[in-house]
Order: structure tokens, then C-alpha cells, then sequence
């Protein structure tokens, strides 16, 4: 499964691994660029085990025309010690599987003119011209804070009550006496399954804040307790497990002289608060979606009276997959959104179809003069970036196979590529169709390389990956691990080494990613009736992991569902020529009833070697878990 990589000083994997916090530290990420392309901002620790993360700029309209890259803010220099983390960070950043430590989040005006991050609990603005860094005055433990569009405000959040600095000086826009309401934060359900990780947005004027209102007390307690502090109070959380209630979501618009609008549309059908942008010239718009996640709305607010109006709408018999960077508009005021239709996750404008069927988008990167987006064509392990004009079919962006993903303004694209036959990531920065120059990387380089071999597995050609010890024989006997599910939102197998980190001894076993995480995502590629019905959720059957051959068939069977076509994601039964009868399952269901059912086998067939299909499964963008949502 390992071909060796030549070191002096060989660490064991494991322990790299952990070092280089899964092979993250060093990489450059978060990129911005500003809107008139003279700028690109990003983050990045200084090496391969170093945590401390670092504002960086490239300059792109340097005096010499070579572009220039500088470091804006060292957190080691800002504070001069260790760096606090507020309940409300450490949340942020689980949410956002956050594991590094320094500056790992900032916000910018359009232009990149100024931004804002919060480090140790206080606020800092970095002008990324001139590069000066300053505090400014807020009440800690500082969370979220972003600058107004034009550069001159500050708002953040600090213990639920949302804030602004203007003019030097603190203002609480808005606050709360009961400390489970809050303002200006995303609930558990938006950050952790809608990605969804910000609570309020500035007016492109700065003079308004439209922030959300989240009443969490609506939401059961529950109580962790330390394993390792016995003697430590359990701590209570609200967490909307399956089925039961989520926070009660509302919107407001909060003018700086201290005026306030609600923003009024029926909560009761569309109680989840998927996206709002607010962008010059255009309304404030929403997405907000049922509880079934069938229906959706795209409405436009009126700032004046908080009245809204629809502007689009859509509805599925199974669930309708949330596309990050939809809602948005266009230069020329033309809304763009998703439809899914024939099979397909399509784009739109103004509810005219731009892309062919087939072409599943999976992220909307940019709207601006034109649209640029991530998708699949043909291949779902492939994910490449396109632009579609103002006029005309779209055109693909990347060529090399694998796992692209981009931003852009203005002239500007920065394209982060990985690959199955690379171990890093890739960046350039283009302007137009010229390479300006790429962004380095100090990730470390793995001590083990997986050996990955992608293949199409049943009649249903999921997409699955095999790896196997270094050596192995056909006629070996080794012990089995199975991979096969990540939840909906997440596509495991794709072209990219970085999808393959190694859980265990390299010598002694193989592993297989398989359906669900081998499929692009895909109610409707596997059939109509994904994902089932709440009632007809079973518990994971119980598994087997005997010693087989490499060479053998593999087995597994649907979760519970008792269909064999393929509509369940798969959990493992073993790896072997057959697969004998599990026990039967059962579990409460949501609606507190005892259901019980034998589940059947289903045998996947012989891995067969990748080849190349037209039609893609479907990528997945919607994160789901236990929650509420997943009801």
C-alpha cells in the first residue's frame, strides 16, 4: 500500500501525521482577491509542524510588474505570549474543523483594503497596503469581526451581543438578556450542515447590519462530560440531536442610529436560514429552506419595511443539496441560483439553465461580469473549474485530472489543484490566460505514500479506491478494512492523494473507500427515493473482519434499508466470496417507535479497472449529521 519516501531521519507515520495536523500545516489557504485584482490575501503557517498561522499578501501591481509576496501579521509578534480562545472560537473552529492556532480566520473589504481577525480574544485591523497592524478597542473575547464594504467600521460578536466600532469607540448594536439568545452567530445547524459559519452582513453602504437573531432555548441540553477530568462538571450544550427541536432563526436589520426592521418571511415553512448576500445595487437576499429540506425560497428583503418578495423556488420529493456561492447576482442584476433537473445539479440565470446536464456543479466561486464554478463532467472523482460567459456555453477552467478549487476578482483566479500522483496543493495565480506567479508551500512531505488504485465497483460502477500493503501477493491472506461512508456531504473518493491518509500499521492491512464516499453524492444516481424516510433509518448492522485474499470479491450490505439496488449507503459486512446473513437491526426511530428488520446482502462484484463514463454522479456539498436537519 506504501512505497517509501528516502529519509535521513524517517519519523513513523503516525506520529508525522499528528505533527503536521494531517499534512495541513504549511499550506497556503483562505485566499481572497480583491475585487480590482491588485491583491490577493491568504494564510499560511510558517512550515510543516508549525501551528502558528500568518496573514500573507501577494501584490500583484508591483512598480517592477513582478508580484510580490510579503507577510502582513505574525501572531507570535501581535501577542507576545500564549493565545486565548474564547467558548465561542473553540466552537467556530470545531465547526469549521479548525486545528491550527495564530490567525485562522480573517475578513476584508471587497478591494482588500483593510481586515479584521480576532487573535487571543482581542481584535485586530491590518492594513494590507501599507502593511501597519493595530488593536483596536473591544470588549473581549472578540469573535467574527468583519469591516464594513468601504473600510471604515468594524463590527464583531462578544458574548452573544453583536458590536460595532465606530469612529474609535464601542457601540453594542444588539443584545440579549437571556444568554441563550444571541446575535450576529450562526446556529449549530447552519455552521455544522449548511456551511453557513458567519451570522450577520454589512449593507453595501456600512450604515446596516442584517444579523440573525438565534434563540437557542428552543433546543434539548445535553451534558459532556471530560474522561480525562472526572472530577470536572459535566458542561451543559444545546444540541439539536435527530428529531428534535432546532434554534428558533430570525433576521433583523440594525441601522447604526439605532433603529431596527425585521425581516419577515413564513418561518414556520422555511425555518432554516441557508445564505444572505447584500451586494451594491442589488436587494437583500435570502435562501431559506423547509425543515424537510425539500422546498426552498430565494426572497428579496425590503431594508425599508423588512417585507420580502419571491424571486425563485424549488421543491424535491427527496431533498434539495445546498450549493455554496447561491444565491448571487450578477453585474448585469441577473440572479444566479442551482436547479436540479434531468439528473442533474444545473446553474442558472435568472432561471435559465447555463450548464448541460451532466455537468453537476458543486460551488459557485465567483459572480461578477461572469460566473466561475467548480464541477464534474463525465468523471465524478474529477472536480474542475469552469467560467460561463454572458453569453455562450460554459468552458473548463483545468485540465489535469484531479481536485480543483479556485477564487477570483476582478482579472483574477487563484486555482488550488490537487492531484493522485502529488502530495501537495498546488496554487497559481492567473490574470486572464497568463500564469502570474505561485504561491510556495511549506507542508511536509508524507514519509509513507499510499498507493491508491481507483476502480468502478458493481453494476452500479461506484467509485471506490483499493490500497494495499507494499508487496502483496494475490495469493496473500490479509485482514480487511472498510471505508465506505462519510456522510452525504462528503465525497471520499476523488484524485487527490491528499483524500488517503493512512489509520493504522501500513504492513498489515488494505483498505477500500467505497459507496456513498465513492459515489459523487446521490439520491438520484442510486434512485429516487435517497435518503430514506426518517422511519426507515436502521442502526449499522454489526460486522466481521476475517483474513482474506486481495484478489477476493468484496461483499457488503445496505444500512438497514432492505433494498438491494444500491439506494442505502453501504456499511461493511467483510471482504470475501460471500457475505453471510447479518442479524437483525433495530433501533428507536425519530417518532420513538421500535422498528426491526433483517437485512439482506448485496454483493458489490469484482473491483473492475477505472475507465471513463459520461454520465457523473452527483457531488455533494450539503453537510448533514446527526442534527436536527438530518430528520
Amino acid at each position: 500500500m506504501m512505497s517509501h519516501v528516502p529519509s535521513s531521519e524517517r519519523l513513523s507515520f503516525p506520529r508525522q501525521y499528528a505533527r503536521t495536523q494531517r499534512f495541513t500545516l504549511g499550506l497556503p489557504r483562505s485566499f481572497s482577491v480583491a475585487g480590482d485584482g491588485s491583491r490577493v490575501a491568504f494564510l499560511r503557517s510558517p512550515g510543516g509542524e508549525d501551528p502558528n498561522t500568518c496573514l500573507w499578501v501577494v501584490d500583484l501591481d508591483a512598480a517592477d510588474g513582478t508580484p510580490k509576496e510579503r507577510l502582513v501579521a505574525d501572531p507570535r509578534a501581535l501577542l507576545g505570549g500564549e493565545e486565548y480562545l474564547s467558548g465561542e472560537e473553540r466552537a467556530r473552529r470545531e465547526r469549521a474543523r479548525e486545528t491550527a492556532g495564530g490567525i485562522v480566520s480573517y475578513a476584508a473589504d471587497p478591494n482588500l483594503r483593510v481586515a479584521a481577525f480576532p487573535l487571543g480574544g482581542r481584535l485586530f485591523v491590518a492594513d494590507l497596503g501599507s502593511g501597519e497592524v493595530r488593536e483596536l478597542p473591544a470588549i473581549p473575547p472578540v469573535f467574527d469581526p468583519r469591516p464594513d464594504p468601504a473600510g471604515r467600521r468594524v463590527a464583531y460578536v462578544s458574548g452573544g451581543a453583536l458590536h460595532v466600532i465606530l469612529e474609535g469607540e464601542d457601540h453594542v448594536l444588539a443584545v440579549d438578556e437571556d444568554p441563550d439568545v444571541t446575535w450576529g452567530m450562526a446556529e449549530f445547524v447552519a455552521a455544522e450542515e449548511m456551511q453557513r459559519l458567519r451570522g450577520y452582513w454589512w449593507s453595501p453602504d456600512g450604515d446596516t447590519v442584517a444579523a440573525a437573531r438565534v434563540d437557542n432555548r428552543p433546543v434539548p441540553v445535553w451534558h459532556i462530560a471530560d474522561p480525562s477530568e472526572p472530577t470536572r462538571t459535566p458542561q451543559a450544550v444545546r444540541y439539536p440531536a435527530a428529531g428534535t427541536n432546532d434554534a428558533d432563526v430570525s433576521l433583523a436589520l440594525l441601522r447604526l442610529d439605532g433603529s431596527r426592521v425585521d425581516v419577515a418571511w413564513d418561518r414556520a415553512a422555511f425555518p432554516y436560514l441557508v445564505a444572505v448576500t447584500w451586494s451594491e445595487g442589488r436587494p437583500l437576499t435570502l435562501l431559506v429552506q423547509s425543515r424537510d429540506q425539500g422546498r426552498w425560497q430565494v426572497l428579496a428583503a425590503e431594508p425599508a419595511t423588512g417585507e420580502t418578495t419571491v424571486l425563485a423556488e424549488d421543491r424535491s420529493d427527496t431533498w434539495l443539496e445546498i450549493v455554496t456561492g447561491v444565491p448571487a447576482w450578477t453585474d448585469a442584476g441577473e440572479l444566479v441560483f442551482v436547479r436540479e433537473e434531468e439528473d442533474t445539479r444545473r446553474l442558472t440565470v435568472d432561471e435559465r439553465a447555463v450548464t448541460a446536464p451532466g455537468l453537476q456543479v458543486c460551488e459557485v466561486v465567483h459572480v461578477g461580469a461572469d460566473i466561475v464554478f467548480a464541477g464534474s463532467d463525465g468523471e465524478p472523482m474529477d472536480v474542475h473549474l469552469w467560467r460561463a460567459p454572458a453569453s455562450g456555453p460554459p468552458v473548463r477552467l483545468t485540465e489535469e485530472p484531479g481536485v480543483h478549487g479556485g477564487v477570483a476578482g476582478g482579472d483574477v483566479l487563484v486555482v488550488s489543484s490537487s492531484s493522485i500522483d502529488r502530495d501537495d496543493v498546488a496554487t497559481v495565480i492567473w490574470r486572464g490566460n497568463r500564469e502570474v506567479c505561485r504561491v510556495g508551500s511549506g507542508a511536509a512531505r508524507p514519509v509513507l505514500r499510499p498507493d491508491v488504485t481507483l476502480v468502478h465497483a458493481g453494476d452500479k460502477d461506484l467509485r471506490s479506491a483499493v490500497l494495499l500493503p507494499t508487496g502483496a501477493c494475490p495469493d496473500d491472506r490479509l485482514p480487511v478494512l472498510l471505508d465506505p461512508y462519510g456522510g452525504p456531504q462528503f465525497q471520499r473518493v476523488v484524485r487527490a492523494r491528499q483524500m488517503w491518509p493512512i489509520r493504522g500499521s501500513p504492513s498489515s492491512w488494505q483498505m477500500g473507500g467505497g459507496p456513498r464516499g465513492g459515489a459523487s453524492s446521490g439520491r438520484r444516481r442510486f434512485g429516487s427515493t435517497w435518503p430514506p424516510p426518517p422511519s426507515r433509518i436502521r442502526s449499522r448492522p454489526s460486522m466481521r473482519w476475517p483474513s482474506v485474499s486481495p484478489s477476493s470479491t468484496w461483499a457488503a450490505w445496505p444500512s438497514g434499508g432492505g433494498r438491494s439496488e444500491g439506494i442505502w449507503p453501504l456499511w461493511p459486512c467483510y471482504a470475501g466470496p460471500t457475505c453471510s446473513t447479518p442479524r437483525s437491526s433495530a433501533r428507536r426511530s425519530p417518532t420513538g417507535a421500535s422498528t426491526t428488520r433483517t437485512t439482506p446482502s448485496a454483493t458489490w462484484g469484482t473491483p473492475t479497472p477505472i475507465r471513463t463514463r459520461t454520465s457523473a454522479a452527483r457531488c455533494s456539498a450539503t453537510p448533514r449529521s446527526s442534527s436536527g436537519r438530518s430528520s
